[in-house]
């Protein structure tokens, strides 16, 4: 099966290309068909293509097996590839197998996936009644009340890392991963998808299941599988593969000489009354299976070593995630997974009188070679590395405490404002630490540096810490605005401005440096510079609601409200569920002399609000039909108006 699986997933690497060069085409396209993008939908309530891709390959867990990561995912077709690579140049590194950290693409899952909704709606709702302080630690908790379309973007590539990061993510994720850890070391010991896609694997009734009378037990099976799953043990002692490391690519299946395997329906071992024995015939076999070296040996590491490395395993991930700003979760746990492997290889160095990695001899009878003296110093390199990483990363999460202990402080607290500054100053000294003895600058840091200095009256030092953040980080459109607003603060409006024509001559898709850009301009009482810089934007981004509405605000400012009417409109067909649209499309039309199509467009606002707003504008429909002589009408509204606002109390 190795050719056919190799044609689909070079068919889903073709796929993904056309999708990304159909973005650059057309400026916008299908929102990434990425299972990561299901965390938006699930913190944010923006539903997209990678959700309902993601939901999907559940099912077919569910159903198949994991035969989507065995067929159509991306990194394993890396793995596979650099394993045939490795295997080419004579090198073929045998799996890691650890008890502990197979759980972690299961934590890493729940954070991912279901930390938001836990975060929302247990962990915080309970801190506030046991503990108020604690809600500093999770963190601010967004709200939303209902799903958004997220399904085509402007900004694909906004939650991908850049090429200079995603180059090493994938050599890592591959080689490295593969060379130290095994032909699937990624999918097993950091893939989150994998968290959710082993356990639903349990209950799938596809099943690689075996004939015994056919038979031989040669062990090719084993030989040729890439999961790393023990095939020819699994069939002795169960009639089925119930490892849920099975990716159903069916190696095994078609290299099996005596056609002894199949992939077929069957009961599942979680349904069974034996999920370990479902077949009470193999149950007798596995009873009489004596008890070799070869089948105790499944762990490659005792239970106090298990816990140590488990333990190193989470600081090293801590410490390296977000790292300068340039280390992503996912590569921050695969580099986890292979720093403690090397770990654990130097361990062994150092205890056992024989060691090799591969082909290199590290110690031999008790003596280490020289191979195994610089092995030693690389591991202890890198244990210096990810100390000083844990130091930095410890000292920019306090500076983020602070700055969401900010948010705790009560209004009423007689010394709330000497609080706040209390903290600011801790966040600011905790952020310079981080700047100061990095080994490279963090935007991140420099971030959040600024905004304390901001919040603290001091725009020039956050001016400072700004610049250093976009040298580093690249300019992006929320770090113009704030930067220009910092240049702004200072009495420098005239530079504030021309920084953000520059940005926008760069970027002309950048929707926030343009507001901004023209709210300085309304403010300045340059109109038509602010209607002109609009009326691009509508053109830069002719599917943004926003954009319309900050033109007709332009044009309002200038009072030709006439010709606030059509950008309006268009705002309105593109979200015709907001009622501040229509209202401000009616207020546009009484003002254009058009008051029954202002009353019918105000009427229509309050249709679609609801809650008091509904109440206020069906009053304010009441008001205009009034003006416009139509008596009768406008008793209706109040009356519609009263009995909005009565529902409104009543939910209340």
């Amino acid at each position: 099966m190795g050719r056919w699986r190799t044609l689909v997933l070079v068919g889903v690497h073709v796929v993904i290309l056309l999708h990304v060069l159909h973005w650059l085409w057309a400026g916008s396209t299908l929102s990434p068909v990425e299972p990561s993008e299901a965390m938006h939908t699930l913190s944010d309530g923006d539903l997209n293509a990678g959700f309902v891709f993601f939901a999907l390959a559940l099912l077919s867990t569910v159903v198949f097996g994991r035969i989507f990561c065995g067929w159509g995912c991306h990194v394993v077709a890396l793995q596979d590839g650099s394993s045939w690579i490795l295997r080419k140049i004579g090198l073929r590194p045998s799996p890691f197998r650890s008890r502990l950290l197979l759980w972690f693409p299961l934590i890493l899952a729940f954070y991912m996936f279901l930390w938001p909704k836990t975060k929302r709606y247990v962990a915080a709702p309970l801190l506030e009644k046991v503990w108020p302080e604690g809600l500093a630690y999770i963190g601010a908790t967004p709200t939303w009340t209902q799903l958004s379309n997220a399904f085509i973007v402007e900004d694909f590539w906004s939650t991908f890392p850049p090429w200079y990061i995603a180059i090493p993510f994938l050599f890592i994720i591959g080689f490295g991963i593969v060379y130290f850890l095994g032909a699937k070391g990624f999918c097993t010991y950091a893939c989150p998808y994998g968290g959710f896609f082993a356990p639903l694997d349990r209950v799938s009734p596809m099943r690689i299941v075996v004939d015994h009378d056919k038979c031989a037990e040669c062990g090719v099976c084993t030989a040729v599988c890439t999961s790393n799953v023990r095939v020819s043990e699994e069939i002795k002692d169960y009639g089925m593969v119930v490892d849920p490391g099975c990716m159903k690519c069916l190696d095994c299946v078609s290299a099996c000489p005596s056609d002894a395997l199949a992939y077929r329906l069957v009961a599942p071992p979680m349904l069974a009354t034996n999920p370990r024995d479902p077949d009470p015939a193999t149950s007798a076999r596995r009873k009489k299976k004596p008890k070799t070296p070869a089948t105790k040996a499944r762990w490659d590491l005792s239970w106090p070593e298990e816990i140590a490395l488990a333990v190193f395993f989470i600081v090293s991930f801590v410490s390296l995630r977000g790292l300068y700003g340039v280390i992503p979760m996912l590569l921050a746990g695969a580099l986890a997974a292979i720093a403690t492997w090397l770990v654990w290889k130097a361990w062994r160095a150092i205890r056992k009188d024989n060691a090799r990695l591969h082909s290199l001899q590290l110690k031999r009878r008790g003596r280490l070679t020289p191979w195994g003296g610089v092995y030693l110093g690389v591991v202890g390199v890198m244990l210096l590395f990810i100390a000083h990483a844990a130091w930095v990363s410890w000292h920019w999460s306090a500076g983020q405490l602070a700055l969401n202990q900010i948010a705790l402080v009560s209004a009423e607290a007689p010394d709330a404002g000497e609080q706040r500054r209390e903290l600011y100053e801790e966040a600011v000294r905790q952020f310079a630490l981080v700047h100061e003895v990095g080994l490279w600058s963090t935007p991140r840091a420099d971030f959040q540096l600024a905004l304390a200095h901001a919040a603290l009256g001091r725009p020039a030092e956050g001016e400072v810490a700004m610049r250093r953040a976009i040298a580093r980080e690249g300019v992006k459109d929320g770090l113009a605005v704030d930067l220009a607003e910092l240049i702004r603060r200072q009495g420098r409006t005239a530079e504030a401005m021309a920084y953000l024509e520059g940005v926008l001559a760069r970027k002309p898709r950048f929707e926030n440096s343009r507001r901004s850009l023209g709210a300085m301009y309304l403010q300045a009482g340059r109109v038509d510079d602010a209607i002109a810089l609009y009326r691009d934007g509508v053109e830069a981004r002719p599917r943004d609601h926003e954009s319309y509405a900050k033109l007709a605000e332009a044009l309002a400012a200038a009072g030709r409200f006439a010709e606030m009417i059509a950008p309006l409109e268009k705002a309105v067909e593109l979200l015709p569920a907001a009622p501040g649209y229509r209202r401000d499309l009616a207020l546009a039309n009484l003002y254009a002399g058009r008051q029954d199509e202002a009353v019918d467009l105000m009427v229509q606002a309050a249709e679609v609000a609801r809650g008091e707003q509904r109440a206020g504008l069906f009053a304010e429909a009441a008001n205009l039909a009034q003006q416009s002589g139509q008596a009768e009408r406008a008793q209706e509204l109040r009356r519609r108006a009263a009995d909005a606002a009565a529902d409104a109390s009543d939910r209340e």
